[in-house]
């Protein structure tokens, strides 16, 4: 995990198919449910992207915003529709398999609209990107709906 020019940039390798990563990353509902901080999301499909509200907590009270998520080539791009709180965001997962292997990337900007240092926002950031990763690679590392009883 690294900060870099105020984003926060981390990755994660994980055993798990292209198919998986595709559906949780594609899913901001799914990808708050796993992360457990209780973000409360809602999403609808707009062309081939996802529009989400967000309700997410943080340590100044709750933040709200609107923002997209759209299919690149390798990935994901989220970025802010609207927000009171939030003045700008750019949050990207990029996806490459090597022999099987994963290696899944979120690179993380955003930038409050109370005036903080961006390099402070990078590294409080840092241990939600954290958390996020952990969650993705435990989430894309468990055997999918085994329906033999097990």
């Amino acid at each position: 995990m690294q900060t870099h020019q105020g984003h926060v940039i981390a990755s994660t390798e994980v055993n798990s198919s292209l198919a998986a990563a595709h559906a949780l990353l594609g899913n901001p509902k799914r990808i708050a449910a796993i992360e457990g901080r209780g973000s409360e999301v809602t999403s609808r499909q707009v062309g081939d992207c996802i529009e989400s509200e967000v309700i997410a907590p943080s340590g100044v009270g709750k933040v709200r915003y609107t923002s997209i998520s759209c299919p690149t080539p390798d990935g994901f791009r989220g970025s802010l529709v609207a927000s009171k709180q939030i003045r700008s965001m750019d949050a990207r997962w990029t996806i490459t398999e090597t022999e099987g292997q994963l290696q899944v990337s979120y690179d993380l900007y955003f930038v409050p609209r109370i005036r903080v240092p961006q390099r402070l926002v990078a590294v409080l950031a840092k241990r939600g990107v954290r958390r996020l990763l952990e969650a993705v690679r435990r989430e894309l590392s468990e055997p999918q709906h085994q329906s033999d009883g097990g």
